[in-house]
């Protein structure tokens, strides 16, 4: 059937090996597609959509290698300026304010965290200035240094004492499912259409992709967070991880976290799943 492709299109150079592993039935769907759609040049992408199962890399971790004062502050800003218009859309804030402009009563504002007090107090900046705001115990647990946070209180004596403190946090989602019964593994030896390791994602044909951790992947139109080595939940909520000095933010919303810390649950719509587990993207069960 090869040898019929041929006669049809020519191959690309890097995924001839691919197209030789590739089953009986494969190469029948393929060449149907090939008759129908005619390139020129058989390509990666073309075999991906003719199996609809395209893999794409969305976003991945590539760390700073420069590292100075300014480019500590410009990372700082930019974490704050993403999470900022995150944090100001939640309708639980009112009367949202910059710290330049607190004056007494009820207000909002949104910060990052710049030190953590005694007594349950952090001290929250924003581009205008700084200000002491009092929160439960529980959220000052929760609660680390730059962080970003929104709090809403009453303002007096130069201090507030919050009533409510929000984080980033993903918002409730519909759960995303695949119209194919496409199976991948997670640091897993099953036989699956697609093998997902800490920096590597196979197919079935033994086609590879390496990546940087963390990492968003689309497989099949479901994104797909790969995550080593940090909450899930608190990852989510928060909406960035930070690694060596570099941020990786939460700009997309995964439909699946794969990790390797010990969590299986489903949080506002994305499904979380532990190493040694196989899911079907069609319906979202996992296997250990």
């Amino acid at each position: 059937m090869i040898e019929e492709l041929l006669q049809h299109t020519l191959i690309e150079d890097t995924i001839v090996e691919r197209v030789k592993n590739l089953s009986q039935s494969d190469i029948a769907l393929l060449l149907k597609e090939v008759k129908e759609k005619k390139p020129k040049l058989l390509t990666e992408d073309f075999i991906n959509d003719a199996f609809g199962r395209k893999i794409k890399i969305i976003k991945e971790f590539h760390e700073n290698q420069r590292y100075s004062v300014n480019n500590y502050v410009e990372r700082l800003n930019n974490r704050y300026s993403f999470l900022q218009q995150i944090l100001v859309k939640k309708m639980e804030l009112k009367n949202i304010v910059s710290i330049n402009k607190c004056s007494d009563g009820f207000l909002s504002i949104i910060g990052i965290v710049k030190d953590k007090k005694a007594d349950n107090i952090l001290e929250l900046e924003d581009t205008t200035g700084a200000v002491d705001v009092i929160i439960s115990e529980e959220n000052y647990k929760r609660t680390n240094l730059d962080d970003v946070i929104a709090v809403s209180g009453k303002y007096s004596n130069k201090k507030i004492s919050s009533d409510l403190v929000l984080f980033p946090d993903i918002p409730l989602n519909e759960a995303n499912y695949s119209t194919n019964d496409v199976n991948i593994s997670f640091f897993s030896d099953r036989v699956s259409d697609f093998l997902i390791s800490e920096s590597v994602v196979k197919d079935k044909n033994n086609s590879i992709i390496n990546f940087n951790t963390p990492a968003l992947l689309s497989i099949d139109n479901i994104i797909i967070l790969v995550l080593i080595s940090h909450d899930p939940l608190e990852v989510l909520r928060k909406r960035y991880v930070e690694i060596k000095n570099t941020d990786f933010l939460i700009d997309t919303i995964p439909d699946i976290i794969f990790s390797d810390q010990n969590t299986t649950t489903n949080y506002k719509g994305t499904s979380i799943f532990p190493k040694n587990t196989t899911i079907n993207l069609r319906t979202r069960d996992g296997t250990v």
